[in-house]
Order: C-alpha cells, then structure tokens, then sequence
C-alpha cells in the first residue's frame, strides 16, 4: 500500500500483476478517520475486487503479506487484518512496515541508508543487519507531487508564458515526463542547458464548446529546462525539510561506529526517484546542495557535511527503482513457511488477542541468505 498505488500480485514474481491508484480508494476523510465503520467500508469492497476481478483467486487458498508504511494508521491494520481472517478467510497474515527489511538485499548488503522517495514524502532510515534502526527514522514532506507542484508553479508564474497555464498535476506531469527525456545523461552537461526550452504537444480540449461539439487541439507548449532544474533543487533545498536535511538528520543520529559505512552504501528507491532524467542525477544535486550551505551551518552540521561529503557513495540495485520493496515480499512470500521464522497470525491468533499484529516479526536468518544470494 503506498500513497499514490497499490501493488498487488503473487509471491515468487518479479512485477506485481495489477497496480491500483490508490486516491480510488482512500479519500483523505478516509485516510485520517478514527472510525473503524469508514476503514471496513473501503477495504472490504477493494479486497474482494482484487482477489475475485484482478488476480481471479480464492482469498481461503492463499497467505498474504501486506507491505505498509511504518506509520501508517493503527486502525488500517486492524480493519484489514480482520476482514483477511474474519471476512476472507485467509489461512495466514504477516505485515511488513519495516522500509529496510526488503531494500538492502537487492544490493548484497547489510548496511546502509535506504532513501525511498515516494508520492507524498521522503522515509528515509539507516539499516544494520538488514533491519532498520527506529531512532534514525525521517520522513520528510517532499516527493513526486509536490515537484510537479513546484514545476506547474514556476512555468505559470512567469508572464511571457501566460498564453498556457497548466491547470492541472496530470498536465504538469505528462510535460514534466517529456521534457525531462530531452535531458542528458549526465548531471554534468546541463551547465549550459538552462535557457535552453522544448516543446511539448499536448490535446486541448474547448470548454466553451457543447458537449456533443467538443472541440479538441493539438497545442505547443515552451518547457523551460530552467524550470525542471529549480523544481529538482527544490527537494534539496537546506533551509527547508527536505531530503538534504533527512539524510543529515538521518547521519547524525546514528551510532558513531556505523556512520561512515552507512554513508558508503545510500540506496534510492521509490517511484519518486524516477523523476530525474538517469541514476547520475541525485548525488551531484544532494552534494551541491550541502556545498552551497556549508558556510551558513554550525559547526556540527558543518563536520558531518565535510564527512558524508568525502564518504558518499549511492548504490544502484538491478531492479526496478519502484519495485524494491515488491522483490523482497515476493521471495519472502516463496519461501517454504516451514523453513522461516516470520510470526505470521491467523485467525485463531487474531481471535485470541486483537494486538497480535503489531508483533509480527520478519527476522529470518534464511530469507536473509537467500535474499543475498539472489
């Protein structure tokens, strides 16, 4: 479950069958309520549709893992947990909101800092093990949206540029995503890119016109490359919460012996990651952004940025950036459950004590090894 999809499939597949827009669903009424009548209504309805219409299933002859937010609502969990075992009759349930279980292993390490950029927000955390270290959890308000916010802004705010005003985000970012292709590879070409402008064709359609009449045109819009640059530095912006500030946040509050190696092993997930044109963008704008601030910190801050400046290294995974997390429950989910320790409940637990599920435990020494491996 995440904040812009939900990904659903079977264990022992690469790629998840259905991905599922999650503002279908859960309205933000929904999301913050404290009812557990509003949880029921909206998951009950969206768990049949995906066992019976998208994976064509009986929910009775399958375990399930749900991946979760590490702060997603106590009441979710609940009202999920029982309609799977009252309502659907699943034999067995395990959560996983643990965001640097899965992550790690694709890399073949047991340390590191796990930046997983999504819709709404930014988690990061530091992970010894394979397990992720409470304290040094971040979560901060910038992602995917909130640049093409920031985009949609910049192009309208400019006057020379009113004759098209993205109304918008699906707008923003079909021109976003195009725009973004005519980019270079490399960080370092853009230097003398920002002027530069591309022209987009998007389908208009005429308001004014009568439904049975509707009108549509093919218009060119400018994208500046100007303004894809300023919405990209906005994520790394140092004076506000942003992923510069996490990462440091993150460093700082880690075990002094394990700074350095975390530091070496950053991994960068989550389908927000997708915005920039190539792998070689994030760390060249992250280490700008802590050069250009050096000078207004404190002495503190300034000693961890001279450190994660000289250590910084980010790791690339093989898969797919917003599949990470979907590789590691899958082959967790084809691992015999005879042969790992994962603390999965059913509903005889779920019966017995209605907080088992806040227990449940992913800690498989197996899983680990073959995770490596694989």
């Amino acid at each position: 479950f995440g904040n812009a999809y939900i990904r659903i499939g079977f264990a022992g597949e690469p790629t998840p069958r259905h991905i599922l827009p999650s503002n279908s669903f859960f309205t933000k009424s929904v999301s913050s309520s404290s009812d557990d009548q509003d949880w029921d209504a909206k998951l009950l309805p969206l768990m049949e549709d995906i066992f019976t219409h998208h994976l064509l299933i009986r929910p009775k002859n399958h375990r399930v893992i749900v991946l979760e937010p590490i702060i997603s609502p106590r009441l979710f969990r609940k009202s999920l947990t029982d309609i799977l075992l009252t309502s659907l009759k699943v034999p067995s349930l395990l959560f996983i909101n643990d965001p640097a279980f899965c992550p790690l292993h694709t890399i073949g390490s047991q340390i590191g800092m796990i930046v997983d950029i999504g819709a709404q927000e930014t988690r990061i955390i530091a992970s010894f093990q394979g397990f992720g270290i409470p304290n040094t959890f971040h979560s901060v308000p910038c992602g995917y949206s909130q640049m093409l916010e920031t985009f949609m802004d910049l192009h309208n705010l400019q006057q020379v540029r009113q004759d098209f005003e993205i109304t918008s985000l699906e707008q923003a970012q079909y021109l976003f995503e195009t725009a973004k292709s005519h980019f270079p590879h490399e960080y370092s070409q853009i230097s003398h890119m920002p002027e530069k402008k591309v022209f987009c064709k998007l389908l208009l359609f005429n308001p004014n016109k009568e439904e049975e009449e509707e009108e549509e045109k093919e218009k060119q819009i400018p994208i500046y490359f100007r303004d894809l640059l300023l919405a990209w530095k906005t994520c790394f912006d140092f004076d506000t919460d942003t992923i510069t500030n996490g990462i440091l946040s993150c460093y700082q509050v880690s075990p002094i012996d394990l700074r350095i190696p975390l530091i070496q092993n950053v991994l960068i997930i989550g389908g927000g990651s997708l915005m920039f044109p190539s792998d070689r963008y994030f760390t060249p704008m992250f280490l700008e952004s802590l050069s250009a601030n050096a000078t207004t910190t404190t002495t503190t801050k300034s000693s961890s940025e001279k450190i994660i400046k000289k250590h910084f290294r980010e790791k690339t995974t093989p898969f797919h950036k917003s599949l990470v997390n979907w590789i590691g429950a899958s082959i967790m989910g084809a691992t015999p459950h005879k042969l790992s320790n994962e603390k999965w409940i059913d509903e005889k637990d779920w019966n017995d004590d209605d907080d088992t599920q806040f227990s449940s435990s992913t800690r498989s020494d197996l899983l680990q090894s073959y995770l490596v491996i694989s």
